[in-house]
């Protein structure tokens, strides 16, 4: 992936030399190909349990400050991946990490839901892979759903598909419900390891059909997106802040679940909804 002329971005955290790059002040990380507008699957394509493997893991007592690549409000475990990735490196063996986030408990207390992290790691970079469920259950702990995070990046068109390519990262991070509950904004950051690709998608769970829906804004004239949150003109509309690679300045959109993308103002953003039950460096063997 080429850079465009006069930028220069500064590595602030990142696995090793060929880690993604982080740029300090601006969101836009990489140029991606074109990306087709929101999808919606049904339930049928979603999962009923999670996978499970032998893994290594951090100390469900450990503190972890996490870094996020774009600096979101919704941050992805990324020192406790980075710092697996680097132990994989160091002792050339291929390690393999599952991670629970913290758990965001919908108004009512009725809705649970939680991120498990799975990630392969390979000495080399481009060699390890990140994929998670999205895991929701009911108040005494029944799992209802469990939905895939999948992989947009790089595609002709948005595939809803379990499948993760090696050398890839595709985590999905519980942000807020909406005010009546009966919706789950997620977001889904995805990256390409190794190079400075990288953006944010919303997944939205409906409570009432069980379906999820990918949005993303359209057209496709920037190079990263950063998923805020709902709208608070219209609460059936998605934030993104976006921007292209080495220019300064940001665009605030506010994203239909078709895709249709308007300009917003700073004040639309409302505030997240839910309740954090679980500290989000809860890991687990």
């Amino acid at each position: 992936m080429l850079l465009r002329r006069g930028y220069s971005p500064k590595l602030v955290c990142g696995f090793l030399a060929a880690s993604i790059l982080l740029v300090t002040g601006l969101p836009g990380l990489a140029q991606f190909p074109m990306r087709s507008p929101s999808t919606e699957t049904p339930l049928s394509l979603i999962q009923t349990a999670s996978p499970t493997y032998p893994t290594e893991t951090v100390p469900s007592t450990q503190t972890i400050q996490a870094q996020d690549p774009l600096n979101s409000t919704y941050p992805v475990p990324w020192d406790v991946i980075w710092q697996k990735q680097t132990q994989a490196t160091q002792s050339g063996k291929i390690l393999t990490l599952r991670y629970r986030s913290a758990t965001l408990a919908s108004p009512d207390g009725q809705r649970l839901a939680h991120s498990e992290i799975n990630a392969q790691l390979s000495p080399e970079i481009t060699q390890s892979s990140v994929s998670s469920l999205l895991i929701i259950t009911n108040a005494k702990g029944k799992v209802l759903q469990s939905i895939p995070s999948t992989l947009h990046l790089g595609n002709d068109s948005v595939k809803e598909t379990a499948a993760q390519p090696i050398g890839t990262l595709s985590i999905l991070m519980p942000a807020t419900w909406s005010k009546d509950g009966q919706q789950l904004l997620t977001r889904q950051f995805e990256a390409v390891l190794g190079s400075d690709m990288a953006s944010d998608y919303a997944l939205v769970w409906n409570r009432k059909t069980q379906m999820v829906k990918t949005v993303t804004p359209t057209p496709q004239n920037y190079d990263t997106a950063i998923l805020l949150g709902w709208s608070a003109r219209n609460p059936d509309q998605i934030l993104f802040r976006t921007t292209i690679l080495g220019e300064q300045k940001t665009d605030l959109v506010a994203v239909s679940r078709d895709g249709t993308t308007i300009a917003a103002t700073t004040s639309d953003q409302t505030p997240p909804v839910g309740n954090i039950i679980r500290s989000g460096s809860e890991a687990r063997r």
